[in-house]
């Protein structure tokens, strides 16, 4: 009973600190249904859009950056689509691209030179995995209204606090919802908290209709 006070008592004064910086904003106390709802609303308009979208993971120890992760997918509907992916850990970096065209797909590692194949005649899978467990933990969730590169947003956030083993870690959520309920922004931190040290961060960022070209590598 006493860690989970201790949970819901960190969570207020999170909560005291985010409202004080956002008194302008008119930050607003919401449901976990009005959060998931106002999130969700995208849809099948997300998958009608051709789109870049560019993700960065990022990982730290002790304050500092240990790993990154950047991610690029552009999709130029009806049926292509490029992804570029590059891996920074200490000293070692690699970088992995891939363009679909149709039934082709294009490959490439490192700069090496690309390869191909014809996906009619290659199979894929998939798989999943799961893992379980107990926890104690306490959200809040609010939204307000703001902007980003001068589009109206309803900026959506999600504290979580979670009790499980000997520390307290909390997660930041926050997705920037357009009015016409596109995504444009994500941002998710991680990390322990008293003292507050952040371990991984993720940004995502959202362009709709852009002024792309994917063609083919190579014949």
């Amino acid at each position: 009973m006493k860690r989970i006070n201790i949970i819901f008592g960190l969570i207020a004064v999170v909560s005291v600190f985010m409202l004080a910086d956002d008194v302008a904003a008119q930050r607003k106390i919401i449901t976990s249904k009005e959060y998931y709802e106002g999130v969700s609303r995208p849809g099948v308009k997300y998958y009608d859009k051709s789109r870049r979208v560019e993700t960065t993971d990022e990982t730290f120890a002790n304050g500092m950056l240990t790993k990154s992760h950047f991610r690029v997918n552009e999709v130029l509907l009806p049926n292509r689509n490029r992804s570029y992916a590059k891996l920074t850990e200490g000293d070692k970096v690699t970088e992995v691209e891939q363009i679909t065209i149709d039934h082709m797909q294009y490959n490439r590692k490192d700069n090496e030179p690309w390869t191909k194949v014809d996906l009619r005649k290659s199979g894929s899978g998939s798989g999943s995995g799961v893992s379980g467990g107990t926890s104690r933990q306490s959200s809040q969730y609010s939204v307000e209204a703001t902007f980003i590169n001068g589009r109206s947003v309803q900026l959506f956030e999600w504290l979580l606090v979670n009790g499980d083993g000997a520390e307290l870690a909390f997660n930041e959520m926050r997705r920037w919802i357009g009015d016409d309920g596109l995504p444009y922004r994500e941002e998710d931190v991680k990390g322990k908290l008293s003292p507050r040290e952040e371990t991984s961060k993720r940004v995502v960022t959202y362009e709709y209709d852009p002024n792309i070209k994917i063609e083919a590598p190579i014949k």
